[in-house]
């Protein structure tokens, strides 16, 4: 990349986390619903066709920490399974993903009339990135287990690991809950870790 190229890469990041940390700021501040997409762009010292260019809704930025906290749990998934089974690190990247979703949700930055709100709007924005994620997982999956394109494995992997944190986040959610959400997520795996015991790993079953 030359050093045009760099300085103009570098310059959008500055902006996204701009926008991004003047919106999270307002949401803080007067509530996710009282801040409009013109209050953050003006707070963040662009326009708002500038704002446009970067996050295509005032939801996205709701998702700007999941995102950052999933880039960071798929990076560490592909420096951990390299040639071993996946299944150990496929819970831990499944735990990171629940705690970032927790996080949000329970913040106290967000109030009851946010949330609903906040959670309607989202709907769409999250069904295109759990497919955006388990596109990546299951990259990440072929790359560690060295599968071709004919495996149907990574992908089926992939969709029963993010199936775990989904169902996960709509159990933990139901009022008088009391399970512990590791004790959830330990039931889920179990049903599935039979499947991928030993995936990724020299002695993981052969596809005939």
């Amino acid at each position: 990349m030359s050093a045009t190229g760099g300085l103009r890469e570098r310059k959008k990041l500055q902006t996204r986390r701009a926008i991004a940390e003047a919106a999270l700021r307002l949401f803080a501040e007067r509530g996710y619903r009282a801040v409009t997409v013109a209050d953050i762009a003006e707070a963040a010292n662009v326009s708002p066709r500038t704002f446009f260019g970067y996050f295509p809704s005032k939801e996205d930025l709701l998702l700007v920490d999941a995102d950052a906290r999933m880039d960071r749990a798929l990076d560490a998934f592909r420096e951990g399974c390299g040639g071993g089974p996946i299944l150990p690190f496929a819970l831990q990247l499944a735990r990171d993903a629940v705690e970032a979703a927790r996080e949000f949700l329970n913040s106290p930055e967000n109030t009851a009339s946010d949330m609903e709100q906040a959670h309607a709007a989202m709907a769409n924005r999250l069904a295109g990135r759990w497919l955006k994620w388990e596109d990546e997982l299951a990259a990440a999956i072929v790359s560690a287990t060295n599968a071709d394109e004919a495996d149907p494995r990574p992908r089926t992997a992939a969709g029963a690991i993010l199936a775990a944190v989904r169902a996960l986040l709509e159990v933990g959610a139901r009022p008088g809950m009391g399970a512990e959400p590791a004790t959830i997520l330990g039931r889920a795996f179990d049903l599935i870790g039979a499947g991928l015991d030993g995936y990724g790993g020299p002695e993981g079953p052969p596809l005939d």
